[in-house]
C-alpha cells in the first residue's frame, strides 16, 4: 500500500511540477513578446524564445540524467512520515 501511495505522489507532483514549468515557459515567452520600455541588447539576444526553451530542455535533461536516489534504506513507519511530508511540502 506503501509503494502505490509514493508512486501516486511522484505522478501527480511530476505532472503539477511539468505544468508549472510549462506555465513558466509560457510566460518568459509572453514576456519577451511585450515591448519594453528599455532594452539591454545582451538582454535582448539572450532571452529569445528558442533559447529559452533549448536551455529549459538542457536543464531538465542535465536532471534526469544525473538524478540518483539516495542509497539509504528507512523503514516503513518513516517512510510514511517522509511521504506524507514530502507531499505536504510539495502541494
Amino acid at each position: 500500500m506503501l509503494e502505490v501511495a509514493e508512486r501516486s505522489v511522484r505522478a501527480i507532483g511530476g505532472a503539477v511540477a511539468l505544468g508549472v514549468l510549462a506555465l513558466a515557459v509560457l510566460r518568459m515567452v509572453q514576456a519577451v513578446r511585450r515591448p519594453a520600455a528599455r532594452q539591454d541588447a545582451n538582454a535582448r539576444w539572450l532571452l529569445r524564445p528558442v533559447r529559452l526553451m533549448v536551455a529549459t530542455a538542457a536543464f531538465v535533461g542535465v536532471g534526469v540524467v544525473l538524478w540518483r536516489p539516495l542509497p539509504v534504506e528507512v523503514t516503513d513507519g518513516t517512510r510514511a512520515v517522509l511521504l506524507a511530508a514530502g507531499a505536504l511540502l510539495h502541494f
